[in-house]
């Protein structure tokens, strides 16, 4: 009987298996993370209809209607002056992102029909629980680090 004949093909089916395990290898460490646009489309889709989030440039538009789908609150916010500092308001339903401390008032809020414009400290945005929380949490982190952080490249799963 011929060793190499019994070899060969035990060599082969190994070689194979190490072709495809360090193409699935490469497949999960070169993951593309999600683009601003991708984040803001995600975050629409998990929140209210009534509420729309938008981004221009790195400020943060974050637009409420009321049932008849007109503007009823806009908040405005540079990316950059967000704190990463999130917080669940259970009793209110909210997710809440402080302003940096040496921007105590960074947000820029319009109630339309009062027609009144206030600064705020922080950003909140209603959610309807835990889920709902952590997925935007998860969103928005990304999108305020893709804005405002020079190098950033995390792989981010929005689920």
């Amino acid at each position: 009987m011929n060793r190499s004949a019994f070899i060969l093909p035990l060599l082969k089916g190994k070689l194979l298996r190490l072709i495809i395990l360090m193409n699935l290898f490469s497949l999960f460490s070169y993951s593309q993370s999600p683009d601003k646009k991708e984040t803001v489309e995600f975050m629409n889709k998990v929140l209210d209809e009534k509420i729309r989030i938008e981004l221009k440039g790195a400020t943060l538009i974050v637009t409420f209607y009321d049932d008849e789908m007109k503007v009823v609150r806009e908040d405005k916010v540079p990316t950059p002056d967000l704190d990463l500092t999130f917080t669940y308001e259970e009793d209110a339903g909210l997710l809440c992102v402080p302003c940096m401390n040496d921007q105590p008032e960074c947000v820029t809020r319009v109630l339309t029909l009062q027609k009144i414009k206030r600064r705020y400290g922080r950003l909140s945005i209603p959610v309807k629980d835990q889920d709902e929380y952590a997925s935007l949490r998860n969103a928005l982190d990304h999108l305020i680090r893709t804005t405002s952080e020079n190098g950033y490249k995390e792989a981010v799963i929005l689920d």
